[in-house]
């Protein structure tokens, strides 16, 4: 993936290799894991590669299984008291390996998701 990287002519290859190697080095832990218990599942989107891919039937199946045992709906909690603000700018920071780790997901689904990959140059894909 760093050779793709470094050396794809394709500068849309290159971000998808830059984005995917960032999102491999990210440092996350689970410091705002909801207080409940069971898996979130509010997503719905399913990323595939081609008609009749097996990721829609894996989610699929992962979503019916999660729903009949316990789910939460939210994804993370943070609590603090609002007589101390200081306490919202500490999330804040503690919060942005999160947002940079949204931040190349959102750039990485959308370059897979637009445009025809099928013209990317052959020099690499």
């Amino acid at each position: 993936m760093q050779r793709i990287a470094a050396e794809a002519r394709s500068a849309r290859v290159r971000r998808v290799a830059e984005d995917a190697l960032a999102l491999d080095r990210l440092d996350l832990d689970d410091a705002f894991r909801p207080n409940a218990d069971g898996w979130f599942v509010g997503y719905g989107a399913v990323l595939t590669w081609r008609p009749g891919d097996i990721g829609v039937r894996v989610f699929d199946d992962f979503a019916n299984d999660a729903v009949q045992g316990d789910y939460c709906d939210w994804m993370g909690e943070f609590s603090f008291d609002i007589g101390e603000p200081q306490a919202l700018s500490e999330w804040l920071r503690a919060m942005e390996v999160r947002f940079e780790g949204m931040r190349r997901l959102d750039a990485l689904i959308h370059e897979l998701s637009t445009g025809d990959w099928r013209r990317v140059p052959k020099g690499f894909r």
